[in-house]
């Protein structure tokens, strides 16, 4: 909880002028000091093209100056601020390889970014740098959706944060605690009970398995998850628990936005390549429809 750098990288987009704002009121918050970078990258073609042209050194020292006059003015309305802000172009192969150095490098403490909340097939093929950082990323992350809420440097009145009973989940629920009693917010703990479908029986089958076992089920883990909370290290604050059933992800979403939640606390396990693929994260999916900003960490 020891803030003291942030990072905020900008493409200049939507997504990244809603994003600054909830950096501006990060650093305000920890009286931290914000770095705000702008990415100047290329692949291997493009690299190679540019290298090709006889005036290429000319041409990266005009992007380098085009983007820091757009750096300036998007920090002009922000000049009264009485944190320091630094701003800074930075080159690389990729935006996730240059933001990660840029973090080891300059030892961040947090990150805050916009996502474009890609959904369908052009999620799929195209990918997400926000959720690339998230999974990569050895900080807390922030993402703030374009389309979602708190653009503002209004406080976090309420925060969520999911809890599975694992060992990761606690210690979310730790920090949640500590960002709650730091915001004097209330505190919601969510567990999402999957729905089963059954061999042979189909989704119907799960489902009324469910519908007669759920009172039960919702009692003793709503106990399971009040013993976790007492049991759990951090300050005493107001605490509501709740417990549903249904897909985690979009439960988390349903939730959050039926409680008009401000912030959304959760581990990500950071997994890569196929195992990703194959299983999924339930943190990368709650990123791209969440209706408030999601503040991820590894829990290390």
């Amino acid at each position: 909880m020891n803030i003291q750098r942030i990072l905020f990288p900008t493409d200049f987009s939507p997504a990244s002028e809603l994003a600054l704002v909830h950096a501006l009121f990060q650093a305000e918050l920890h009286d931290a000091e914000l770095h705000i970078v702008h990415c100047i990258t290329w692949n291997d073609q493009e690299k190679l093209s540019l290298a090709r042209l006889p005036d290429a050194d000319t041409i990266m020292m005009h992007l380098q100056q085009v983007a820091s006059v757009q750096l300036k003015e998007t920090l002009k309305p922000h000049s009264d601020r009485t944190f320091k802000i630094k701003e800074k172009c930075v080159t690389g192969p990729r935006p996730v390889e240059t933001i990660l150095d840029y973090i080891k490098d300059n030892e961040m403490d947090m990150l805050v970014m916009g996502t474009h909340g890609r959904r369908g097939i052009y999620y799929f093929l195209m990918g997400s740098v926000a959720e690339e950082i998230v999974r990569r990323a050895e900080i807390p992350v922030i993402t703030i959706d374009e389309a979602g809420k708190n653009a503002s440097l209004n406080p976090v009145n309420k925060l969520l944060v999911p809890v599975d009973f694992s060992d990761q989940s606690r210690k979310a629920l730790v920090r949640a605690k500590r960002l709650a009693a730091l915001h004097k917010a209330d505190l919601i703990a969510l567990h999402v009970i999957q729905k089963l479908d059954f061999p042979g029986g189909g989704p119907d089958a799960g489902f009324a398995f469910m519908q007669n076992a759920l009172p039960k089920i919702k009692e003793e883990n709503t106990a399971h998850l009040q013993k976790m909370i007492d049991e759990t290290a951090g300050p005493e604050v107001a605490t509501q628990l709740v417990v549903d059933i249904g897909n985690p992800s979009r439960t988390i979403v349903e939730e959050a936005e039926r409680r008009d939640v401000d912030l959304i606390v959760m581990p990500t396990h950071g997994r890569t390549g196929f195992n990703r693929l194959v299983l999924g994260s339930t943190a990368e999916r709650v990123i791209r429809m969440a209706p408030c900003p999601v503040y991820t960490d590894k829990f290390n």
